[in-house]
């Protein structure tokens, strides 16, 4: 009869467990509708001159960390056995913010946005939470009901919160929460490296753009110190996604990658227009040893390039 019943609080349990990840299915699926009117007026109100002469491109940004994220995600700490479909899909709504913002094309390499840029994953964002959740839980007496049941689950090997966060500690270079005491900004600085070591691993792998990668910190702030308008350029050319140029999407143009622009039969990428004959006029008055000058001459491109095309 013991065995009977630990078969049946067995499935039982698993039958709960089931209820309970598609009630979180349901959760994050009605929070993303209810915010895609949200999102659109963030981006429209990032498009006005008014927010395009703050002489950056935060805004949008900064809306949606401020708006958006904290109806999105809350109560995400309790979201116990989130499954990768499910963080996969919170991702990719803020994926197309993103894209939507920098007006990209899906196909963009997502590594040179994610370094650029530097939005927190929704993996790591919901990490965050648990472990934080969890930080203030054990900070409670002894008496607590929510630390008992933490200590229950260690006790009787229950895969809850202590387990995942344990997990996530593991992951990112800190001792056990449990037994370890660690302030609000320890845990804020461990998932940031984290962070910063996941981008820079994607970043490294890439074959597009691992030539992006500088020591020179203003390679990747200019988000800080240039409108909207002029990022969308920036970011384009860093991660050769101009559009036109067929060096930049080669299963286009596998048969002919011979430059329109010339006559010398080199491949049109974006490192020849920048010295091929027929771009001359558009390198009228610049200096493409500068920033600032390529960036003006990438302006002039890719209207030319739409002409081409």
């Amino acid at each position: 009869f013991q065995a009977e019943d630990g078969i049946r609080d067995c499935l039982l349990s698993r039958g709960l467990g089931d209820v309970y990840k598609r009630q979180v299915q349901e959760t994050i699926k009605e929070r993303k509708r209810k915010l895609i009117s949200k999102n659109e007026e963030i981006i429209q109100l990032a498009d006005t001159p008014m927010m395009q002469g703050l002489g950056h491109s935060k805004t949008a940004f900064n809306l949606f960390e401020a708006q958006i994220i904290p109806c999105l995600l809350n109560n995400a700490e309790s979201w116990i056995g989130i499954t990768n479909k499910q963080i996969k899909e919170l991702q990719e709504f803020q994926d197309i913010f993103t894209r939507k913002v920098l007006r990209l094309a899906p196909s963009t390499t997502k590594a040179l946005i994610n370094w650029d840029i530097g939005m927190m994953p929704m993996k790591w964002r919901i990490a965050s939470k648990k472990l934080q959740f969890m930080r203030k839980i054990m900070l409670k007496d002894h008496k607590n009901i929510a630390k008992d049941s933490l200590l229950q689950e260690f006790l009787l090997n229950i895969k809850g919160l202590a387990y995942e966060c344990n997990k996530i500690a593991q992951e990112i270079g800190l001792e056990d929460l449990m037994f370890n005491s660690y302030s609000k900004k320890d845990i804020k600085e461990a998932i940031k490296n984290a962070m910063k070591k996941e981008f820079l691993n994607e970043m490294q792998r890439s074959t597009k753009v691992n030539d992006r990668l500088s020591e020179d910190p203003d390679d990747n702030s200019y988000i800080y110190r240039m409108p909207l308008s002029k990022v969308r350029v920036w970011i384009r050319y860093r991660a050769r996604a101009i559009a036109g140029v067929k060096g930049n999407f080669r299963h286009s143009y596998v048969n002919n990658m011979d430059c329109r622009l010339c006559s010398e039969k080199s491949d049109e990428t974006q490192e020849h227009l920048q010295l091929c004959e027929g771009t001359r006029y558009e390198r009228r008055g610049l200096d493409l040893g500068d920033g600032r000058g390529l960036l003006d001459f990438w302006r002039r491109m890719t209207k030319k390039m739409a002409a081409v095309t």
